[in-house]
C-alpha cells in the first residue's frame, strides 16, 4: 500500500536533502501546521522587474488577501526598477528587497521563510486575483490529507485557456517542446495533460505551473523546499516530481480560473538565441541529470484514479 503522508507529523527524508543551494536560515521553516487550521494562509509573490504587472495587480491581491485575512508577501529578486517601490506603497504587505537575482525557486523558499502560515499561494505578479471565493475553493481540496499542492486553471487575457497542466516530461518530450520547428520526434509523449486541460472536473496530476499553485508547508517541508539549483524553468516540475515521490498530490481544479498575462521570455527563439533560453536549456539538463533513474510516471486521471506512464 502507497505511503499516505500526515500533516500532523511532517516526516522528512533527509537522503532527499536539496543538493544545490542552501536555504537561507533554515530554523525559519516551522514544522508543519496541522491540517485543521484553516486561518493560516499566506499569499506570496516573487518579483523581478515587474513594476508594470504590480501597478496592474498589487491592490487587488492585498484587497483579496485581506478578506482572507492571509499575510502578503513579496520577496523582491534584486529588481532594477520600482518594483520594490510598488510593492512598499501596500501596506498590509511584508517585503523582503534582496540585492542579487537569486533565481525564482530560492524566491519561493524565502517567501515561505517570511511566513509561519501552513499553506502558501504562489502567484506571479502577473497573475489576477480578483475574488477570495476562488481561494477558498482551492483550499477545500486540503481536505484530503494527501493533496499538498493545487493549482488553478489560468486563462490568457482574451479567456483561452493555458496549458498549464502537464505531465512529468521525457527528454525527447522536452527537446521537441524546445526546437524552434516543433518537430516531431519518435517516441516523444505530449508534455501537455490535455484530458485534464480539456475538463472541467477536478483531477490528480503530474505538475502545473508555478505561476499559481497553493502550496501546504507539509509538502514543502517533506521535500526540503524548492531546489535553488534551478534559477529558472523547471524548478516547479522539480518540486512537484519530488512531492510526489514523497506521497503529496497535485490537484488541478478547472473550476477556479485565474488569468494569467504570461510573459514567455524563452518562447520563439533559437536554442540559444537569448538568456531565458539558455536557463531553460541549462535547467532542462539539471533536471535529467537528477532524475535519470526514476521509474515509470504517474499520468493525468480522474481524481481518485490514478495509471502509469511505461
Amino acid at each position: 500500500m502507497a505511503h499516505t503522508p500526515t500533516r500532523e507529523r511532517a516526516r522528512v527524508d533527509r537522503s532527499a536533502t536539496v543538493p544545490a543551494g542552501r536555504i537561507r536560515s533554515a530554523k525559519r521553516f516551522p514544522p508543519a501546521q496541522v491540517a485543521t487550521d484553516r486561518g493560516s494562509l499566506a499569499v506570496g509573490l516573487v518579483t523581478y522587474n515587474s513594476e508594470t504587472d504590480l501597478k496592474r495587480t498589487m491592490v487587488r491581491t492585498a484587497s483579496v488577501a485581506t478578506s482572507l485575512r492571509a499575510e502578503l508577501c513579496v520577496f523582491d529578486n534584486g529588481s532594477t526598477d520600482s518594483s520594490v517601490a510598488v510593492a512598499r506603497s501596500v501596506p498590509s504587505a511584508k517585503v523582503v528587497a534582496n540585492e542579487a537575482n537569486r533565481g525564482f525557486a530560492y524566491g519561493v523558499n524565502q517567501l515561505f521563510a517570511m511566513t509561519t502560515a501552513s499553506r502558501l499561494l504562489l502567484l506571479n505578479p502577473d497573475v489576477d486575483l480578483v475574488d477570495g471565493r476562488t481561494v477558498s475553493r482551492l483550499l477545500r481540496h486540503f481536505d484530503d490529507p494527501r493533496v499538498g499542492v493545487v493549482a488553478p486553471r489560468l486563462l490568457n487575457p482574451d479567456g483561452s485557456v493555458q496549458e498549464s497542466a502537464r505531465r512529468f516530461p521525457t527528454a525527447l518530450g522536452i527537446a521537441r517542446r524546445l526546437s524552434p520547428f516543433h518537430v516531431a520526434l519518435p517516441g516523444a509523449r505530449p508534455t501537455v495533460a490535455a484530458d485534464a486541460t480539456s475538463s472541467d472536473a477536478p483531477a490528480a496530476v503530474d505538475w502545473a505551473i508555478g505561476a499559481a499553485l497553493l502550496i501546504h508547508r507539509a509538502a514543502f517541508d517533506a521535500t526540503h523546499g524548492w531546489d535553488q539549483g534551478f534559477f529558472l524553468y523547471l524548478e516547479d516540475v522539480d518540486f512537484c516530481l519530488r512531492a510526489s515521490s514523497a506521497g503529496w498530490r497535485t490537484i488541478y481544479d478547472p473550476t477556479v480560473e485565474l488569468v494569467h498575462t504570461h510573459h514567455r521570455a524563452s518562447h520563439g527563439t533559437s536554442l540559444l538565441g537569448s538568456k531565458a533560453r539558455r536557463d531553460h536549456v541549462r535547467s532542462m539538463v539539471r533536471f535529467f541529470a537528477k532524475h535519470r533513474s526514476l521509474a515509470p510516471r504517474p499520468r493525468v486521471t480522474a481524481l481518485g484514479r490514478r495509471s502509469v506512464d511505461s
